[in-house]
């Protein structure tokens, strides 16, 4: 990992690394390109959590649980070019924008799909 990026996760807690077939399984599954940081971050930790700066928390989510949480929190309904990752301890996601294979945060209670309609 890198090790700018260490001092962000320095109470990460997190979960066993994945072996590389569970996380191409996912991939396998999805019709994007997820971005190599992305997944070398999990063959590395698998996902996990911790507190981030003073008031902010981060859950990311291991691959195995990538699919079906997408699938519950039906984000097809609301961000259809975009693929969860992870979420905060309230009401943000973190999701891959699958068209250009950034990640952004937005509310669970956001409606991308209406918004990208309106403008």
């Amino acid at each position: 990992m890198n090790i700018d990026f260490k001092k962000y996760f320095h109470e990460f807690l997190p979960l066993p690394s994945e072996d590389t077939s569970s996380i191409e399984e996912v991939i396998n599954k999805c019709d994007f390109s997820f971005p190599q940081d992305y997944i070398d971050f999990l063959s590395e930790v698998g996902g996990g959590e911790s507190p981030i700066g003073r008031n902010s928390y981060l859950i990311i989510w291991p691959s195995c649980d990538l699919l079906n949480n997408n699938a519950d929190y039906a984000s097809f309904s609301f961000a259809t070019d975009y693929f969860l990752i992870g979420q905060d301890a309230a009401d943000t996601a973190y999701a891959i924008k699958k068209s250009d294979g950034m990640i952004y945060e937005f509310g669970f209670l956001s409606n991308l799909n209406k918004r990208l309609l309106q403008t």
